[in-house]
């Protein structure tokens, strides 16, 4: 995987969080197993397939 596609889990607001790529990715806030289910999907989503999808697609 290349160094463009490397993400994080960041704490948002109490108990919602946010996940971030630095391709310029980022999910809505939420609780933390289903951001980070999303930050998951989008990295093996570039690591497979190569392309993109904008959150909410």
């Amino acid at each position: 995987m290349s160094d463009k596609h490397k993400s994080a889990l960041l704490e948002a607001e109490g108990v919602y969080f946010q996940a971030l790529c630095s391709c310029g990715w980022f999910s809505n806030v939420s609780f933390k197993e289903e951001v980070d289910l999303l930050r998951a999907l989008h990295i093996h989503q570039m690591a497979v397939f190569g392309i993109a999808v904008s959150d909410g697609n």
